[in-house]
């Protein structure tokens, strides 16, 4: 600190601290106030008495025992103040008016005292003495006060997030405006950890105070950017500033300050509290994949109306986590990322999205079974939803049967809300995966009649509605048919049974084969010859109600015909016969 030495006629040299010589009738005080901390007494000050002795032009103190003395403050930077320096407990005056203060001089012409000042800037410090007989004395002092530290912090609802991680309530959406506060501190105690409610100091500015932000959860985030980088402490602050500021990012953060000098000084500054926690604004939803239906006649390129299909590749959307200027908030993973698979809302397909049914007025009816869905999170602020292996089936019914059409399904999220409450705006979102061919389709049977003598044949096969006729599905190649499950037998009126059983025909049998079990929509039933004169029929029925229902004749239901033996329906060759009797 400079040091003077002031005296009544200010004519003697001062060499660190101690007189060489003095002059006549000179007299005055030396003392060295330290850097103050703000609002803490300092250690003891040592003030010294000196004066010229009688017979040397040395100085010898010029005091001794209990002598009252006059102390006064003067701001000096600011010029002005609100708070009083205070020597050994008690407040000094701010004029010349002075203060009475008590010291006990020792033999050395020393005394001490304690001075604090509860606030921040730059004072001088005078102290006087006049014993009423020639001996008057004056000495002043420049010292500095600093606050105890220099502190930011947000004392906004939520704002504190103390154990730093992802289960803190939620505080402000990524760039969305809070209070930061920068207050310039009073000691309070020593040890102390908290400065957010220490007293501030109302006489501190100082310009060009840099503020920095560091994550602190996610501990692999990144820092964002803030609004506010640097700001200035004025005097209408009164010692606390406060700056609207945002955060581009998602995550928990702690402030910290550059300070440049001050008075000289320098300055120590603490890190905020853990602030947070920060949420995105908003999600964006953007199409990653819309996927495309498989068959559920595999090799054939298409599905029967009432037949089960899913996907060939699942559709798929991205999400974005975003601040307020649409910004990614990379932050926006881990725990972080309050998304779950569960949180979509996507309305339940009922019908295809293009295709007017037989009525030509009513959509062609669908019906969608939704397997679970995975959510991934990629760690940069997107996530990407992949449908499951959802299964679709066009309804077999009287308004389905129409030509065939390749299928349109829109799957449209409506909403995307996570647990924070954050959604996405850019919904309803639609996917719509490529279609498949869906063909209205159905099983039928010949009937056939020849001889009890030889084998007959029955045409059996699956055929599509053209949108008039009925004609053979000869792109069929996943139906399958077999004697024991699918077809059933009966003679003369009796029950069904497995088409593998033995058909009675009066004293002889037949029994069925299938000659082919559906290659290209064809295929063919035989029964063996039951004998001669053993003359009857056989009912063949088809049983696919629970294994291939999409096979079903809308009116007839089971497909049905009758073979008989015993019947001859002559010669190919002859045109026309009439018989005379």
């Amino acid at each position: 600190m400079n040091r003077y030495l002031l005296v009544f006629f200010l004519s003697f040299f001062l060499s660190e601290l101690a007189f060489a010589s003095c002059t006549n009738e000179e007299a005055g005080f030396v003392f060295d106030v330290p850097t103050l901390t703000a609002c803490k007494a300092s250690a003891d000050v040592t003030i010294r008495a000196v004066k010229q002795g009688d017979n040397t032009t040395q100085c010898v103190s010029a005091l001794t025992g209990n002598k009252t003395l006059s102390f006064y403050s003067e701001y000096d930077i600011p010029a002005s103040g609100q708070n009083k320096v205070n020597i050994n407990g008690a407040d000094i005056a701010t004029d010349s008016a002075g203060t009475n203060i008590d010291l006990t001089f020792d033999i050395n012409g020393e005394a001490q005292f304690t001075t604090q000042y509860d606030d921040a800037g730059r004072l001088n410090l005078t102290a006087t003495y006049d014993d009423g007989n020639g001996l008057s004395m004056t000495g002043t002092d420049t010292f500095v006060s600093t606050p105890v530290t220099i502190i930011s912090y947000s004392d906004d609802n939520n704002a504190n997030c103390a154990s730093q991680n992802a289960n803190c309530s939620t505080f402000k959406k990524a760039g969305e405006s809070f209070e930061l506060k920068v207050k310039a501190a009073c000691w309070t105690h020593d040890g102390d950890t908290d400065y957010t409610d220490n007293p501030e100091t109302p006489n501190f500015i100082l310009a060009s105070i840099g503020i920095n932000n560091t994550v602190l959860a996610p501990v692999t985030g990144v820092n964002g950017q803030l609004k506010e980088t640097s700001l200035n402490i004025n005097a209408a602050d009164q010692g606390i500033h406060t700056l609207q500021q945002t955060i581009s990012e998602v995550g928990v953060f702690e402030f910290d300050l550059t300070l440049p000098t001050y008075l000289g000084e320098t300055l120590t500054s603490t890190e905020s509290p853990a602030i947070g926690r920060f949420t995105p604004d908003h999600f964006s939803t953007t199409t990653a994949n819309n996927g495309n239906f498989s068959s559920a006649c595999t090799g054939s390129g298409f599905s029967y109306s009432g037949q089960r299909f899913s996907y060939q590749t699942n559709p798929q959307l991205t999400i974005t986590a975003n601040n307020t200027e649409d910004e990614t908030t990379q932050n926006y993973r881990g725990d972080f990322a309050k998304l779950n698979d569960t949180d979509f809302i996507i309305a339940t397909p009922l019908t295809d999205t293009n295709q007017l049914g037989a009525d030509n007025t009513t959509l062609v009816g669908l019906e969608w079974q939704a397997a679970a869905a995975t959510l991934i999170d990629n760690n940069n602020g997107t996530l990407t939803f992949t449908f499951g292996n959802d299964n679709y089936t066009y309804r077999h019914e009287a308004n389905s049967q129409i030509a065939p059409f390749n299928n349109a399904v829109d799957l449209t999220f409506t909403r995307v809300r996570d647990s924070d409450n954050i959604s996405a705006n850019t919904t309803p979102h639609t996917l719509q995966p490529a279609g498949e061919a869906i063909r209205f389709g159905r099983i039928a049977l010949d009937s056939a009649h020849g001889s009890e003598l030889a084998a007959l044949t029955i045409g059996l096969r699956t055929e599509f509605f053209n949108g008039s006729d009925w004609l053979p599905n000869t792109q069929d190649q996943c139906t399958s048919l077999s004697l024991t499950n699918q077809l059933r037998l009966r003679t003369d009126g009796g029950s069904f049974q497995a088409g593998t059983s033995t058909m009675i025909i009066q004293s002889g049998s037949t029994t069925a084969a299938l000659v082919n079990p559906l290659i290209s929509g064809n295929g063919a039933l035989t029964l063996s010859p039951p004998g001669e004169d053993n003359q009857g029929y056989v009912d063949i029925r088809s049983n696919i109600g629970t294994t291939h229902p999409w096979l079903l004749d809308l009116n007839n239901g089971e497909a049905q015909s009758r073979a008989s033996f015993g019947l001859f329906r002559g010669s190919d060759n002859i045109i026309f016969r009439r018989e005379l009797y």
